[in-house]
């Protein structure tokens, strides 16, 4: 027993070794290939039975005949006629003999063929079959009745009861149906071969698509990384996969302009610092602090890259870890678990990418509004939905009020008011452990078509200490890395929310 399981444990152990690639052609063949190992058994089995069938009705409608067209010569003893039955049967390839016995059991009449060594029949019961080596055998009694030999019609009006003349015994050769099998066997396995190819040939080419596309994920990651932002990966993919390789090009395209104002904005600098010091030396000090100015911008440029890469790393790393896992579980529920985990770790992943997008959408002043009229607590409501997840995860409480008084019909930007909130929402339900959120939601002001609104969210989180506060809406601040590292974030979501609140002429 401990050495089964010390054999089974190697296997899995290398099993965990084997590539994307073997792993998705597995799964794909294995159950395939279970599929048509029944399918062809099941199918094997209904040919042989129905050939079986088939020379049993056969070897039965020959043996009646023999029965009835033997009746007179068995009567009169003719065993002429019998031996010209038998040849006339014989003819068949698959009878192999061919045997007239009398009332008293004596063999009358017997034909075989030449390879047929026969046995030696001693019960005789009408009706009956069986099977011996490579012969099938059966037995039909032979009745006299007057009634089918006379012309009298007295006597066939009369008839008197029939009586046995004899027996007749038909010997079946099954060499012909064995031949059969195997040419039926062979063919299904040939089929269930041809199946095999094609679905190997199939599961390859699926396989290596996915493969492809993580590992040009990966390589991109990497490569930008090393502050190479004129790489771009090959949109190939489509669905999820496809919207994460254009989310990173278009990433890669953003951060590479930043990169390049940042560069120019350093060059500029430091030509107007070497300007400043051939002038004046009072100009010493600007240049200095204009010297500082370009490094502190150089090291922000920096650890934005610092930033971002790691945070395109991590949920990166995640949907990659937990594809392979996909792979290699059959079970639905782990299955469905993973799927899950790789959505959370794209939202993520994809909430990063949509961030840095607002925050350069940000800093070249393009936010614009598109009003459209909704009903207000449903949006709010739905903001709560998206979360209600991870908060019942964490046995957080999420609660909506809304004051009797605050319109319902508005016309507002329903898109920046669900960002506004679900940022806000976001880091409520990041930073509370446990306990509950509560959203109240009246009305400050109201004229004749306009309305002034509060939302404000209250939590029972960790909060955040009055040093921290006037950097709230700073673009990249965290009150401590450890903090962010434990939670996750680029920074940029208040300092987004606080423009959208403000372009919409609110304040937060």
């Amino acid at each position: 027993m401990l050495d089964s399981l010390k054999t089974f444990l190697k296997q899995l152990l290398l099993f965990y070794k084997w590539s994307i690639r073997t792993r998705i052609l597995m799964l794909a063949v294995l159950p395939l290939l279970c599929v048509v190992v029944l399918s062809t058994i099941y199918n094997v089995n209904v040919d042989i039975e129905h050939e079986q069938e088939s020379l049993k009705n056969r070897s039965e409608k020959l043996l009646l005949l023999a029965s009835d067209t033997a009746q007179l010569p068995l009567f009169a003893g003719d065993i002429n006629s019998l031996q010209n039955i038998s040849s006339a049967i014989m003819r068949d390839m698959e009878i192999a003999a061919i045997v007239f016995f009398d009332e008293q059991n004596g063999v009358v009449s017997r034909r075989t063929a030449q390879n047929y060594e026969g046995i030696e029949i001693k019960d005789l019961v009408d009706g009956r079959n069986f099977r011996e080596g490579d012969y099938w055998y059966f037995i039909e009694a032979i009745y006299y009745n007057k009634s089918a030999f006379s012309d009298d019609p007295e006597m066939v009006a009369n008839g008197l009861e029939s009586y046995l003349l004899g027996w007749v015994v038909l010997v079946v050769d099954l060499h012909v149906q064995q031949a059969y099998r195997q040419d039926v066997m062979i063919d299904n396995f040939l089929i269930t071969l041809i199946m095999l190819c094609v679905a190997l040939w199939l599961a390859f080419q699926f396989s290596r698509g996915l493969v492809q596309s993580i590992t040009n994920v990966t390589d991109a990651v990497n490569r930008y990384s090393a502050k190479d932002f004129d790489y771009r990966v090959s949109e190939i993919s489509t669905g999820e996969l496809g919207e994460l390789e254009r989310g990173i090009n278009g990433l890669a395209e953003r951060v590479g302009e930043s990169q390049s104002i940042l560069e120019e904005e350093v060059e500029k600098a430091t030509a107007e610092w070497m300007k400043a010091a051939k002038s004046y030396a009072e100009q010493n000090v600007q240049l200095a602090q204009a010297k500082n100015d370009a490094d502190a911008a150089n090291q922000s440029k920096d650890d934005f890259m610092a930033r971002m890469s790691h945070e395109l790393r991590t949920p990166l790393t995640c949907i990659i870890g937990f594809s392979r896992l996909l792979d290699k579980t059959e079970q639905p529920g782990i299955r469905h678990e993973y799927t899950q985990t790789i959505q959370e770790a794209s939202t993520v992943l994809l909430s990063t990418i949509n961030d840095i997008l607002d925050f350069s959408k940000q800093r070249s002043k393009s936010f614009r509004l598109n009003t459209t009229r909704f009903n207000l607590e449903d949006c709010l409501r739905d903001a709560l939905v998206m979360h209600r997840v991870v908060a019942i995860k964490k046995g957080i409480e999420l609660n909506v009020l809304v004051d009797s008084d605050v319109p319902i019909e508005v016309v507002a930007d329903i898109d920046k008011i669900k960002k506004i909130v679900n940022n806000i929402l976001s880091n409520a339900v990041k930073f509370t452990p446990s306990g509950n959120i509560i959203m109240f939601v009246s009305l400050l002001e109201q004229g004749d078509n306009e309305a002034v609104i509060s939302v404000s969210i209250k939590d029972s989180g960790i909060g955040i200490s009055a040093d921290n506060v006037r950097h709230l809406f700073d673009p990249f601040f965290q009150c401590d890395e450890s903090s962010s590292r434990n939670h996750e974030g680029t920074g940029l979501g208040l300092s987004i929310t606080k423009d959208f609140v403000e372009l919409m002429g609110g304040n937060i």
